[in-house]
């Protein structure tokens, strides 16, 4: 049923993106436009394949096999509406909401094996230093530009400060460590 779902949200994100519909939300912070479709199209597709990839891994545990499947699409939704995000605090908001389900599946076996608890707490933690920093970057990027919102900032044209290039940074090594990209995984 969670595939079936899935594909229904997928065929509406197609009809949206084959009708052109666009639009936004909360005073702009929100944002339905074609890049931001075809980006939740790539996050359901890839939640599909998560789906299936995980069917029978799921069939080897015993209790909590709906939780697993409620936290994969959970985090799947904060991903969704990241895809939409116009501005600094929306994406630190749907990006943490998607990091709340990856805690949970990372510790998911947590009776059944000690190294799955080991890995949520050490996960935890890691999540909670990278949340600060992105957080003290974005408040750098506001108190230099004045404005959160992604085109209001490249509007701005602001001076490179010395406070304005460690924000950047310090929300690239935020974004580093949430993506677990090289150097920071």
């Amino acid at each position: 049923t969670t595939v079936v779902g899935l594909c229904g949200v997928l065929a509406s994100l197609a009809w949206m993106w084959g009708n052109g519909i666009q639009g936004t939300l909360f005073r702009n912070t929100f944002v339905l436009d074609p890049f931001a479709v075809f980006f939740k199209v790539v996050v359901v597709l890839a939640t599909i394949l998560i789906v299936l990839a995980s069917l029978d891994y799921i069939k080897r545990i015993v209790l909590f096999r709906g939780e697993y499947f409620l936290m994969v699409l959970l985090s799947a939704l904060g991903m969704l509406v990241m895809a939409s995000a116009n501005d600094l605090l929306t994406m630190f908001i749907t990006i943490e909401f998607s990091t709340f389900g990856f805690y949970i599946l990372v510790a998911y076996l947590r009776e059944d094996d000690l190294r799955s608890s080991e890995a949520g707490l050490k996960f935890f933690i890691l999540s909670v230093f990278t949340a600060a920093i992105m957080v003290f970057g974005i408040s750098l990027i506001y108190g230099e530009t004045g404005t959160i919102i992604f085109p209001e900032i490249a509007a701005a044209k602001p001076v490179l400060t010395g406070g304005l290039v460690i924000g950047f940074l310090f929300l690239i090594v935020g974004l580093g460590f949430k993506l677990g990209a090289v150097p920071f995984h």
